[in-house]
């Protein structure tokens, strides 16, 4: 069975810190407006990006989905 994931692009991070001036992943979580730790786990693929996280990427002027996601297929064990 395929399961479909959403996870942040990589090199999106840099995009972010080139955006808003930033030289640390930890002033791009805070100017997206979460915590450091969720930052951490989404651009380093251990966790996939909750509804917070995503809504807040979304609202990113001149981003889109495209722009920021890609959706994983990916076999699971059953």
């Amino acid at each position: 069975m395929v399961a479909p994931t959403i996870r942040i692009r990589e090199g999106v991070n840099d995009l972010l810190m080139k955006r808003f001036g930033c030289s640390t992943s930890r002033e791009v979580a805070k100017n997206i407006g979460v915590n450091e730790a969720t930052w951490s786990r989404a651009i380093r693929g251990i966790s996939t990006p909750g509804p917070k996280l995503s809504g807040l990427l979304l609202q990113i002027d001149g981003l889109g989905f495209e722009d920021i996601f890609e959706v994983r297929t990916e076999e699971t064990d059953r």
